[in-house]
């Protein structure tokens, strides 16, 4: 049975070309063993920046995806800034794999991330989005250690069903910048029945705050919001 078809989508925002590149490569090394069992994989990358690339490096960044074994690698200019969850419900209706991944422009993927979450996905129908292990710093979270099972999973990479992404509306596209429309999003899926889980074999390098030019003020707003995500999390709770 081939593996199914896979959306890595990500947002840019004033991102550099070099760390496109990057994401790139990391991208279509992880895609490796996936593309052997049959699995599509494609890279839709989305950009709520000012100014669009320019079109002479959205046909490298095409051509070189390709290159490197992916089925697709396009671009989306969205002429607005979506800000990250509006970004990616955007992507989203752009893409048509069976199972979304959810990646930032500032992470570069273990080789066999994508394998190891895809798995997960496929082995148990339960779990509603999959997320891999942060480095060198993990958000400051609890989950079950033999399970996975957690509250809530980073936006900065994990891993769904399409399905189950529909099913919920995608993120909450008020949240413009800051660490919420995950949490919110999670909710969502374990109010619906679904699990959300960290994977302990799947990891990722994470430079945070690495994906966008935005001011320092909101960046630390940001921070200051991962400090109270539980708060968030049980508001979110009794507002749904």
């Amino acid at each position: 049975m081939s593996a199914p078809s896979l959306s890595v989508q990500t947002v840019l925002y004033g991102t550099p070309l070099d760390q496109i590149w990057q994401l790139i490569r990391s991208v279509a090394a992880a895609a490796r063993p996936w593309a052997e069992r049959g699995g599509r994989v494609e890279l839709v990358i989305g950009d709520s920046s000012p100014i669009p690339l320019s079109a002479e490096a959205v046909d490298e960044i095409r051509e070189g995806g390709i290159d490197r074994g992916l089925a697709d690698c396009s671009y989306v200019f969205f002429d607005a800034n979506l800000g990250s969850g509006g970004g990616h419900n955007r992507v989203a209706e752009h893409s048509g794999g069976e199972v979304i991944f959810v990646l930032n422009p500032d992470t570069y993927l273990a080789p066999t991330a994508i394998r190891v979450l895809g798995d997960a996905l496929l082995a148990d129908p339960s779990i509603g989005a999959a997320e891999a292990r942060q480095i060198p710093m993990e958000h400051p979270k609890d989950y079950d250690p033999l399970t996975g099972d957690t509250s809530w999973v980073s936006g900065a990479c994990f891993m769904t069903p399409r399905r189950v992404f529909e099913e919920l509306g995608g993120f909450d596209g008020r949240y413009l910048f800051g660490p919420y429309e995950d949490v919110a999003l999670c909710c969502r899926a374990r109010r619906a029945g679904g699990r959300v889980a960290v994977h302990r074999g799947a990891y990722l390098y994470h430079l945070e705050g690495k994906s966008s030019d935005f001011s320092a003020p909101q960046v630390a707003g940001a921070v200051a919001m991962n400090r109270i995500r539980p708060s968030l999390m049980v508001a979110a709770q009794q507002t749904q």
